[in-house]
């Protein structure tokens, strides 16, 4: 009986190893991919004059209400 239980967890850790060890290999292939597409640039919104026009609004709002 604990001869069973051994062949059992050994299958068991060898198949999390191979998960691992297939894991791993393609996270470095998707890397290795990856690294050949530009990295996007960041897209500069005029944020504050946006967050200054609803802050606007939102005041012209309130005091409309009172």
């Amino acid at each position: 009986m604990l001869t069973n239980a051994t062949i059992i967890m050994i299958i068991g850790m060898i198949i999390v190893y191979l998960f691992l060890f297939i894991m791993i290999g393609l996270m470095n292939l998707i890397s290795f991919v990856l690294s050949y597409f530009p990295e996007e640039k960041p897209v500069l919104v005029n944020a504050a004059s946006s967050e200054l026009e609803e802050i606007a609004a939102a005041i012209a709002i309130a005091k409309r209400k009172i």
